[in-house]
């Protein structure tokens, strides 16, 4: 099966984000985007703020959630540009109580039945698959435990459309590496853990592969 990615992103919870500081001229002036970024769609309000380049990435916050967008992911999500963004963000507002950090991954594993793949692997027969309660659909979540942080995975049916591409039927996965940021040390906590973002895409293909990988109810993952 095909493994695709879809989007990324990079998560920060704080107490206090300030919306109405996220524009354009505030990011370029910063230096935390080129000057030469082209934006196609700008909203600056008191309760939540956006900024979307043409280049597919974005900035969103509220008052307690900064997201950093890259939708469609590079062909390399490794080389992705997300973490250096978000970090120059956050070094730039020091004073701001960051309490957690997520990154996300957003993927398909192409496949013609979800449904049935995702029974038939992870599904054994029982009362709850069997006779007039035979399942139609499952949809899976593992939590795992990633050093001092977690990994959220949920795997489910469905379909998603990449640029250019038709529609592909799969195994939508969705992964979240989450941190919880200790008051003392948040701000370096949270840049370090950014920064390992390569480090967690890796894990994740790793994962996937061994989740999915060959066997009696599995299929090649490339």
């Amino acid at each position: 099966m095909e493994w695709k990615a879809l989007r990324t992103s990079v998560v920060v919870i704080a107490k206090e984000h300030n919306p109405t500081i996220l524009h354009p001229s505030f990011l370029e002036s910063q230096e935390i985007v080129p000057k030469d970024w082209e934006s196609e769609e700008i909203i600056c309000t008191p309760p939540f703020s956006l900024v979307k380049y043409k280049n597919g990435i974005s900035f969103e916050i509220d008052n307690i959630r900064l997201r950093v967008l890259e939708e469609p992911a590079p062909i390399d999500v490794s080389s992705s540009q997300i973490p250096k963004l978000v970090v120059d963000y956050i070094t730039k507002l020091p004073h701001v109580p960051y309490s957690a950090v997520g990154i996300n991954f957003d993927s398909i594993l192409v496949n013609s039945e979800p449904e049935k793949y995702l029974i038939n692997r992870f599904i054994s027969k029982g009362p709850w698959n069997e006779g007039e309660t035979l399942l139609k659909s499952v949809a899976i979540r593992f939590v795992y435990p990633i050093e001092n942080a977690i990994l959220n995975l949920s795997c489910q049916p469905g379909v998603s459309k990449l640029e250019k591409e038709q529609e592909n039927s799969g195994i939508i996965i969705n992964a979240n590496y989450h941190l919880d940021l200790t008051s003392d040390k948040a701000l370096e906590e949270a840049r370090e853990f950014i920064l390992g973002f390569q480090e967690r895409y890796s894990h994740l293909k790793k994962l996937i592969t061994k989740i999915f990988s060959e066997g009696e109810k599995g299929g090649r993952i490339s």
